[in-house]
């Protein structure tokens, strides 16, 4: 038999996964790209405001990259172009953006801890860590017919 706690513990973290998978469905773009953004700054120990600044500081350009590379990966299901995800994560311009993609995809076949992260913020905006798996790996094979 299961405990009372254990059991109770479950439930409400069931809860709690499905309310934010949810919400991620009901948000508007903007709320959306403002939760994706304070996810990833949260994750990464950044504020939102630094992320989002032009230093060339490695964890803040990292982490403009992961949010470069979620948004273009719909991971939030949203239909922007590339450049207006540059509009929203650092305005820059939509080349800058295809680089970050290509970076953190790059950096996530050879850098285990890395990948954990974007998979780990993806389950966290939502999406499965299988298919967070097969995103990255799609990425990399597409990558190599350049």
């Amino acid at each position: 038999m299961i405990p009372l706690a254990i059991l109770l513990t479950t439930i409400t973290l069931g809860a709690i996964a499905q309310r934010i998978i949810s919400d991620n469905n009901i948000l508007t773009m903007e709320q959306k790209i403002n939760r994706l953004k304070s996810i990833v700054a949260d994750e990464r120990g950044v504020t939102v405001e630094k992320m989002l600044s032009k230093s060339r500081k490695r964890n803040l350009v990292e982490s403009r990259q992961i949010c470069h590379w979620l948004m273009a990966n719909r991971v939030i299901n949203n239909d922007l172009t590339l450049g207006d995800i540059g509009k929203h994560i650092g305005k820059v311009d939509h080349s800058t953006v295809l680089h970050s993609r290509r970076t953190i995809e790059k950096l996530s076949s050879v850098d285990p801890e890395l990948r954990e992260r974007v998979v780990k913020l993806g389950r966290t905006l939502g999406r499965s860590a299988k298919w967070m798996e097969e995103k990255l790996k799609e990425s990399v094979k597409q990558q190599a017919l350049f």
